[in-house]
């Protein structure tokens, strides 16, 4: 069986096999480095150019290389070879077949984001809006969904915090006062400094990783999100300490909804909300038509006790719908809390010994990403010591 470890985990290779046939481990092994090498350039070093012609050289009647050919190409700027080469991965395509949600529309191609809406997604009590942004390096709209939570108090608590449309804005602030901003996953940072402007008033807390993660560590919290501080009555936290990310969990205990930020993806191909470039991301490392985790996470995992500990926090709650911060609006519910849960409890229970034949597995393949992930570690470790929340309040500089 192919090594789970480039195609999701866990069951994401039968899906994937079915789609790109017995070579579906070359073809995305070399995805995950031209994906990874265009969005994080500063960190993994890799010729995308190349390593793009390379895959269509390999894989030259399959649409979906042609379509990563196009999708770098034109994020390099190169649009009428980008337009060239996506042609070609139409007519490959046809008109039907399991991976054909993958292609763009006209507005995705040309870079449009859709209107901005607040979605009411527990009567009275949560909201969800999203955001877009051009995906790093590249012209393509990535989304970000922010959930808002009214308590019973009126004070409204803003998590996984995103910019807001003039029209939103108004609508957002008729819910109740903002309290709390809560960006609650290390990757998350581009919104922290104009929300802070936007609601002075507010309490913005992180996670203790912004202080370490280099393109976030310049910023001002007041304070980071920890379980025996509860936001409001109405939301129970857990933070995964033990992973990366760092990552905080909300319930909603009224409504039953878990709140997760990237640790699952959603990626499925009857749902159109989710952004031709996130579509294409979530491909690559292994989630395809399914709730799943990244393949690239498994180095993210540092300390497995931790992470296991917090992560049977999470199954004991009762929690009957799910949302994540770059899926749809709307919460999944039914057997597709199931699979959320399926999920966690394989990671709670992953082994030391498990995740070192993983670790082993993904240094083969991934020779060179494995190296940059030592390097990425090596800069959050020169990084000056965090200051103290009370400090971060007070208004003096985070470390540079």
């Amino acid at each position: 069986m192919l090594s789970h470890v480039l195609l999701g985990a866990p069951h994401a290779a039968g899906p994937l096999i079915e789609c790109l046939g017995p070579r579906a481990l070359d073809f995305v092994t070399w995805t995950q480095r031209i994906l990874w090498g265009l969005h994080l350039p500063e960190f993994v070093r890799v010729d995308v150019d190349a390593e793009a012609a390379r895959l269509c050289r390999r894989f030259p009647d399959h649409f979906v290389a042609h379509l990563i050919d196009a999708f770098v190409a034109r994020s390099r700027g190169r649009a009428a070879r980008a337009d060239e080469a996506l042609e070609r991965a139409r007519r490959l395509a046809g008109d039907a077949g399991p991976l054909h949600y993958l292609l763009p529309s006209a507005e995705e191609w040309a870079g449009l984001a859709p209107e901005q809406r607040l979605v009411e997604v527990v009567p009275g009590q949560v909201w969800r809006v999203p955001a877009y942004t051009p995906a790093p390096h590249t012209p393509f709209q990535w989304n970000s969904v922010g959930t808002l939570v009214r308590a019973e108090s009126g004070q409204v608590v803003f998590i996984n915090p995103v910019a807001l449309a003039p029209g939103v804005a108004r609508a957002v602030e008729e819910l109740g006062r903002m309290s709390i901003l809560a960006t609650a996953t290390v990757p998350h940072h581009c919104h922290v400094e104009g929300l802070r402007a936007a609601y002075p008033r507010a309490r913005h807390l992180g996670v203790t990783g912004h202080a370490r993660h280099p393109p976030s560590r310049h910023l001002r919290f007041d304070g980071f999100l920890d379980a025996r501080e509860p936001l409001c009555p109405e939301l129970d936290l857990v933070v995964l300490a033990g992973f990366d990310f760092e990552e905080g969990m909300f319930l909603h205990r009224p409504s039953g909804l878990l709140i997760g930020q990237d640790l699952v993806m959603a990626n499925f191909a009857s749902d159109r909300e989710t952004p031709f470039a996130l579509r294409l991301y979530s491909f690559g490392f292994g989630v395809h038509d399914r709730l799943g985790l990244f393949a690239y996470q498994v180095p993210l995992y540092k300390h497995l006790p931790t992470l296991r500990a917090a992560l049977r926090q999470v199954l004991s709650w009762d929690f009957r719908g799910v949302v994540g911060c770059h899926w749809r609006c709307e919460p999944y519910r039914g057997e597709h809390v199931q699979t959320y849960r399926a999920l966690l409890s394989w990671l709670s229970n992953l082994s030391g010994s498990q995740h070192k034949r993983l670790l082993m597995r993904f240094a083969w393949h991934q020779f060179g990403i494995l190296r940059d992930f030592l390097r990425y570690d090596l800069s959050q470790r020169r990084a000056p010591a965090r200051a103290r929340p009370s400090e971060l309040a007070g208004g003096n500089p985070a470390p540079p």
